[in-house]
């Protein structure tokens, strides 16, 4: 869906009420609660980037910080494997208890995440918006994105739907639902071609820095996928996996280069 910078025009909450206009939350300001509250935190670069297009970095941040005064994020820095001191937002209680009003959705993160699942959740962030620029310059939108987390939900509302699927590590037919799936893929997307109104699914896979052996099961796993599959990998990574896609002749694999 397009965000549109406007005043949002659903019934203000009882915490809007007593905000000046300039706090008052946009359809911009709601992408941006919604995107902290599907993976548990975001990045000022991810908001930046995504969001502020075009604008400088101080005015993203401007923003933001009247947002955290207004008490719907809350801001600190972490460290990850590749950088110290990373600038992130999370929701505060309030929006938590605001989220599905606003969005129309629960937030699949009421706090931030664990130390382990942190990383994770930032590579997969970089990854939708580099897959969301990726189909922008094809005419096609990314309409749907559904991470590990949801993938598990859905495992246990319903194991019926099969994929058919063999995966590398051990013969079964896996469904999006099965355990099998999910340590196959990282997500699932659904995508749109804008100009035709088609939509199909694609299956997700956020490098893991795998090698040998493990990284050619799991490519060959992927290639017997009845859904194409797109595979996102850092620069470094990129000619080593690319390699290994021709090697299994994964024809349904599509290598998506993250910017470095």
């Amino acid at each position: 869906m397009p965000v549109r910078d406007t005043t949002a025009t659903t019934n203000q909450t009882t915490a809007e009420a007593g905000l000046g206009e300039s706090t008052r939350l946009t359809g911009r300001d709601l992408e941006v609660l919604r995107l902290a509250g599907m993976d548990g935190l975001a990045t000022l670069e991810a908001l930046h980037h995504k969001f502020w297009a075009g604008a400088s970095e101080r005015t993203c941040r401007d923003r933001l910080r009247k947002l955290e005064k207004a008490g719907w994020l809350s801001s600190r820095y972490i460290d990850t494997p590749e950088r110290r001191g990373v600038l992130v937002f999370t929701l505060t209680p309030l929006a938590v208890r605001e989220f599905a009003i606003l969005t129309g959705h629960e937030p699949l993160y009421r706090e931030m995440p664990d130390r382990r699942e942190i990383h994770q959740q930032l590579l997969a962030q970089e990854a939708r918006l580099q897959l969301e620029k990726t189909l922008r310059a094809r005419g096609l939108t990314l309409v749907e994105w559904a991470g590990e987390r949801q993938l598990r939900s859905e495992f246990y509302r319903n194991q019926s739907t099969h994929l058919g699927l063999r995966t590398g590590y051990r013969a079964a037919t896996a469904s999006p639902t099965s355990r099998d799936f999910l340590e196959l893929v990282d997500a699932r997307a659904i995508i749109t071609n804008t100009a035709t109104g088609k939509s199909w699914a694609v299956l997700v896979e956020i490098d893991g820095d795998y090698w040998g052996q493990r990284l050619r099961q799991k490519l060959t796993a992927l290639a017997q996928a009845a859904q194409p599959v797109v595979w996102i990998t850092p620069p470094r990574r990129a000619g080593r996996v690319r390699a290994e896609i021709t090697k299994v002749r994964a024809h349904n694999i599509e290598l998506i280069v993250l910017q470095s």
